[in-house]
């Protein structure tokens, strides 16, 4: 493999200096240099060193420096200048993220980083942000039920639901009526049994009685 190709030429290298009588500082120097050929080392402003492998961009960098950095991350000056976030890093950057609260990963941003951590962190908050748009969907759709039914909509009431329907918490059961997974007129009758079924479950279970007397009929 290349890998293997790779370290097989450094210690052939590390052979040569040795037959070849090199001072112990000229050999401890390319080791090091060897060792850390797949990183770089950049710099905030503040002079906090951050390392990194090589190929990663300010993305990864913000990451690096703490996740609410990187998700709020909306360009980057590397050594005073602007440069796109697509930048790859060389040695010796100094990096200044630049902010905005209204800021969010976008899903393109897994094709520009380097790092695990960042990868996780962009999917975590591409998965959350999807999550309160279906849970705010979800509210108003079992609001409309709700209110169609006379019945109270709160928090409150609401909550009585999450043990039956195995839901861990308000915005989860929300969200999944939001995305279809789950429909309101069963979180309204798990919170109101007494609830008579939905039209269209009375209209199904009369053509179905209709039937079954015009059956006995026959």
């Amino acid at each position: 493999t290349g890998e293997f190709a790779a370290t097989f030429k450094w210690l052939r290298q590390l052979i040569e200096m040795l037959e070849h009588g090199a001072s112990p500082e000229e050999f401890l120097e390319h080791t090091k240099l060897q060792m850390y050929s797949d990183q770089v080392f950049c710099f905030t402003p503040n002079g906090l060193l951050i390392t990194l492998p090589r190929g990663a961009t300010p993305i990864d960098f913000a990451y690096a420096v703490h996740t609410e950095i990187g998700d709020t991350c909306v360009g980057a000056k590397i050594n005073g200048r602007h440069m796109p976030l697509r930048t790859k890093l060389e040695n010796g950057d100094e990096v200044e993220i630049i902010r905005s609260q209204a800021q969010k990963p976008s899903p393109a941003w897994e094709a520009v980083v380097a790092t695990g951590k960042a990868r996780s962190a962009i999917r975590r908050s591409i998965r959350a942000a999807k999550q309160a748009e279906f849970s705010k969907l979800g509210r108003q759709i079992v609001k409309a039920e709700f209110d169609a039914a006379g019945r109270d909509a709160s928090d409150t009431i609401l909550e009585r639901a999450l043990g039956p329907l195995r839901k861990h918490d308000l915005n989860e059961l929300l969200a999944s009526v939001g995305d279809g997974t789950l429909s309101a007129a069963q979180v309204l009758l798990t919170v109101y049994p007494e609830e008579p079924a939905p039209k269209a479950s009375r209209k199904r279970s009369a053509r179905a009685n209709g039937k079954d007397e015009g059956r006995g009929s026959v």
